[in-house]
């Protein structure tokens, strides 16, 4: 029996709390086997053996666990969605003052209503273009990035310090909203609406997991993101949770760290891909100032090559090599006439008829100065003259004899 005045004026720490109410409630017998019935969100085999999901319907969940010891193949039986009937026992877990229902027998009813109606509109919802693989890209170096979230909460925080740690070169505009409840609804159409009022680069449209995200699955809420005119990232829930706003946002990512990182670059990675960038470009540009380099150390050769300068110089070396040929050819043609001249000279003193006369014969000239070499010229004339080899006398005819 539970003496309820042990409470009054009593101070306890947390673990004393928690362990003083886990012990009450395995004190009452109706918390001992308790039949619910709901559908299953997020029904997975743990790497322990254990399954874990959370029975859910249109307001509320509770979270389940069926231990190993106890499985009958549940994986091959049941999947996300399955509206089912679970009998359990109900117990606290210490450590973070939370409470599940241990699993004891598990029962399949029919296909769920709330999975059902979530498909279906989705399938509305891409008809209309709503939900499309059309994705616009995210800007590299966004300028104002819009946060729409809960205010104070854990996603909130988580954003904006992670984009002001990787990024300061950005606005965070916020849109505070209510994302749980009867007036989440409208808290966050409102939202939406004045966030597409701002010049935005960015839209995160984030909610913390392991709360209720069934507002996330509304058709208005999914139509009005869609006509938000910048690109929209969706960090809704946990990595498990698909809402129908993830289908329509551009990106979709699994936890408020991961948007901000997948919303902004890291300045530092900037400040390393510039220096490596400003290193190939130096070293692209010195290559290119060597090849210009060399092109036109040849280009000048050529130049000098060809110039009026070179071509006069090398006229002049021809020129020179021609007049030191011409030079040799004629020192030899002239060498070569001499050796002719003294050859015919030798060859005209061996049949001269002065040399001739000195062997003692003599030449006989008429008054004209012809020679007379027949007798029968000679009758023609009175005077001669007789050439010696030493020599001349003049002689007259005496006769015919």
């Amino acid at each position: 029996m539970i003496d309820f005045n042990f409470f009054q004026n009593k101070v306890f720490s947390v673990s004393e709390f928690n362990n003083l109410f886990k012990s009450i409630i395995d004190e009452v017998d109706i918390f001992k086997n308790i039949t619910l019935t709901g559908e299953l969100k997020n029904f997975k085999k743990h790497v322990t053996g254990n399954y874990f999901f959370q029975l859910i319907d249109k307001n509320s969940s509770i979270s389940c666990v069926v231990y190993s010891f106890l499985d009958f193949n549940y994986n091959n039986k049941f999947k996300d969605g399955d509206k089912v009937k679970i009998t359990g026992s109900l117990t606290i877990f210490n450590k973070k003052g939370t409470y599940n229902i241990v699993v004891k027998r598990m029962s399949f009813e029919n296909e769920g209503e709330i999975l059902l109606n979530k498909n279906l509109l989705i399938k509305k919802l891409q008809k209309e273009g709503v939900i499309s693989d059309k994705k616009r890209n995210l800007p590299k170096f966004p300028r104002n990035i819009g946060l729409l979230c809960g205010e104070n909460s854990a996603a909130y925080y988580d954003i904006v310090n992670n984009i002001n740690n990787r990024y300061k070169n950005c606005i965070i505009c916020f849109f505070p909203c209510i994302v749980q409840g009867n007036s989440a609804k409208n808290s966050i159409l409102q939202a939406l609406e004045k966030a597409n009022t701002y010049d935005l680069d960015i839209l995160i449209i984030s909610r913390g997991g392991g709360e209720d995200l069934s507002v996330f699955d509304d058709e208005d809420i999914a139509v009005k993101i869609h006509s938000i005119k910048c690109p929209t990232i969706a960090a809704i829930g946990h990595d498990v949770d698909y809402t129908v706003c993830d289908y329509v946002c551009d990106v979709r990512v699994s936890t408020p760290t991961a948007a901000a990182l997948t919303s902004v670059p890291n300045t530092y990675d900037l400040l390393l891909n510039l220096e490596d960038s400003y290193s190939k470009i130096l070293n692209n540009i010195k290559f290119k100032l060597s090849i210009y380099e060399n092109n036109l150390k040849l280009l000048n050769n050529i130049i000098e090559n060809n110039s009026f300068s070179s071509k006069i110089n090398n006229f002049s070396n021809n020129l020179n090599i021609l007049k030191i040929n011409l030079s040799n050819s004629l020192s030899k043609k002239i060498v070569e006439y001499k050796n002719k001249i003294s050859l015919f000279d030798a060859t005209l003193d061996n049949i001269s008829p002065y040399n001739i006369l000195k062997k003692g014969y003599v030449l006989v000239y008429n008054n004209e100065n012809k020679v007379i070499s027949t007798f029968k010229e000679a009758k023609d004339y009175d005077d001669f003259k007789i050439k010696f080899a030493d020599g001349s006398i003049k002689v007259k005819r005496n006769g015919d004899n």
